[in-house]
């Protein structure tokens, strides 16, 4: 006769298991249900809510910065028409060109060039005028905005750099005045107060490039006084390529950022915002 085989035991739980498991159930279900709403829906709400952010501070920052060069070439626009109708087109020229100089603080000096690229006279401010005789026949014909300009009939801006009047970093507004050529440069000094001024009391991090991608205004001070170029950054090609986008991702001094870039109109600067990302 066949030996019977005797039914396996069901295995049993110890009770204390079977709670735990029971526990981590009502637990972990109620925490995944929140992660995939979290993901799906208050995660892009935050997304788009720092890139709104973002984008209406860099916004407000494009505006200041236009409306600091457009001041300037408002003036110099008045005195190239002046100019262009024959007025003052004689010995009190330099007076002329001096009072439009000192009357703000957008010029490093305003100088009238010759066909061939030589200075004829300059207006400058109180400070340096005694030092006008050193600045007369110097010639800028090697400059690509006085180059660009004898076959314009708008205003040419320049890219930054070293003025050979003041030693500063400038930007230089040329303007054709029949055959003549009005150069205003206008001193980029201020700028670097008015954008730490601007994010005072926030996270925020904001540069300002020149049409070369060199720094020549940052939130931190220190990067400021620093001779950088940011071409390569990110955020920076993307915006050099696409004239409009929203926030993105990028990695700046080995911290994970995430920020926006807007073209300035006029001088084709560049301004970035961005913040940390795990703060943003």
């Amino acid at each position: 006769m066949a030996a019977t085989v005797p039914p396996k035991k069901r295995r049993e739980w110890p009770l204390a298991v079977v709670f735990t498991w029971r526990f981590a159930a009502v637990t972990l279900i109620p925490i995944l249900v929140l992660s995939v709403v979290f993901i799906f829906y208050f995660a892009p709400r935050i997304k788009q809510e720092v890139e709104e952010r973002q984008a209406s501070f860099v916004t407000s920052v494009v505006s200041q910065t236009e409306n600091y060069f457009a001041s300037a070439t408002r003036e110099l626009g008045t005195l190239s028409r002046l100019l262009g109708g024959g007025a003052a087109m004689d010995d009190h020229l330099g007076d002329l060109l001096d009072a439009y100089a000192s009357g703000s603080d957008f010029y490093e000096a305003i100088y009238l060039a010759d066909a061939r690229g030589r200075v004829v006279v300059i207006g400058l401010p109180q400070a340096v005028r005694s030092l006008r005789a050193n600045h007369l026949g110097l010639d800028i014909s090697g400059r690509d905005f006085f180059k660009q300009s004898r076959g314009s009939k708008h205003a040419v801006w320049s890219n930054s750099f070293l003025s050979l009047v003041s030693g500063r970093l400038t930007v230089a507004v040329a303007v054709p005045v029949g055959e003549l050529t009005l150069v205003g440069e206008i001193a980029t000094a201020p700028l670097p107060a008015l954008v730490r001024k601007l994010t005072e009391h926030t996270r925020v991090q904001l540069m300002l490039l020149d049409r070369g991608d060199h720094l020549v205004a940052h939130s931190s001070e220190e990067l400021s006084n620093q001779q950088l170029n940011f071409a390569a950054l990110p955020i920076v090609l993307a915006s050099r390529t696409k004239e409009e986008r929203g926030s993105m991702a990028f990695e700046f001094q080995g911290q994970e950022m995430v920020g926006v870039a807007r073209l300035v109109p006029g001088p084709g600067w560049l301004a970035v915002v961005a913040e940390p990302k795990h703060t943003a």
